[in-house]
């Protein structure tokens, strides 16, 4: 019903009389090598009208090189948790706190909260690496009427009251400054929501 970003640029482009123009980066390119470079294109041009991003951009993308060496130094989850879990992959992070991180994660998702209810803990994943450990107690509609402090209410997603986990769990999925997840089938990889166990 309504046109794509994509189906725009392309009226636009020809309304100013101009031609939309090919461009090939890549031929030839191997099989297993083709996501790799479709992402590291999509992620190297911004204001692109793609869909979806990059693969695997959420866990391998854009990062300078201090984060890359620092992530790839964490401990890793590289173990099969037994908890029933939700991996919400969070795109921006500030490191202020547990309460802080808490009110950041919290809100608001496209997620089935019937599954979402089963769940032991909430972990908060930024770029493979869990940053933060939650319980919640409810999960409602995010609108005012649950969240008054909320920013952009939404009908259709939702949100959960809770509070960070125990020190233990803590320390189990997050340590002092993360932990990377090294096991494949915990990794996000287009959505943002990752069910465990559930």
């Amino acid at each position: 019903d309504q046109t794509s970003a994509k189906i725009e640029r392309i009226h636009d482009i020809r309304r100013s009389g101009l031609e939309v123009i090919h461009v090939i980066h890549r031929h030839g390119v191997p099989d297993e090598a083709i996501f790799e470079v479709e992402a590291a294109l999509i992620d190297a041009y911004s204001g692109l009208s793609n869909i979806a991003g990059g693969h695997n951009s959420n866990d391998r993308g854009p990062m300078h090189a201090t984060q890359i060496i620092d992530k790839y130094d964490l401990p890793e989850i590289d173990w099969e948790p037994e908890h029933k879990l939700v991996l919400i992959n969070v795109n921006k992070f500030e490191s202020s706190g547990r309460d802080a991180l808490y009110q950041q994660v919290r809100f608001s998702w496209r997620i089935d909260p019937r599954k979402a209810e089963k769940a032991d803990y909430l972990l908060a994943v930024v770029r493979g690496v869990v940053v933060g450990a939650f319980e919640a107690d409810t999960w409602h509609p995010a609108t005012p009427e649950f969240f008054p402090e909320i920013e952009h209410p939404d009908a259709k997603r939702h949100a959960f009251i809770g509070r960070p986990a125990s020190d233990e769990i803590w320390t189990l999925y997050c340590g002092e400054r993360g932990k990377r997840i090294a096991v494949d089938k915990m990794k996000h990889i287009q959505n943002p929501i990752r069910y465990w166990n559930i």
